[in-house]
């Protein structure tokens, strides 16, 4: 079973909201957390089972964010600075309301 599949199977996404779940991840191993691309698989398996096992509502509100505020939109050019904060807020609705 692919990530994808992983995180679809889990929480009933489409392909798309679980590809966007991933590439947020990806990006932010590679981009803010520096991740080396040795570990980043690691990283990505980790990260999986992380969504994996979060309640479906935070994951969905997570969809909700990465599909409407965290991707820049055709004509928005987004500073590093920019794309940091959003990935940081990201981050924090995962952590936020582990068990609901």
């Amino acid at each position: 079973m692919t990530r994808t599949d992983a995180i679809q199977a889990a929480h009933g996404l489409s392909l798309d909201e679980a590809v966007k779940v991933l590439m947020f991840n990806h990006q932010g191993a590679q981009w803010i957390k520096g991740v080396d691309s040795f570990y980043l698989q690691d990283a990505m398996d980790e990260y999986t089972e992380r969504i994996k096992n979060l309640p479906t509502s935070t994951v969905r509100n997570f969809v909700k964010y990465i599909k409407t505020d965290y991707w820049a939109k055709p004509d928005e050019d987004i500073s590093k600075a920019d794309f940091e904060a959003r990935w940081h807020k990201g981050q924090r609705i995962l952590t936020r309301n582990k068990t609901s």
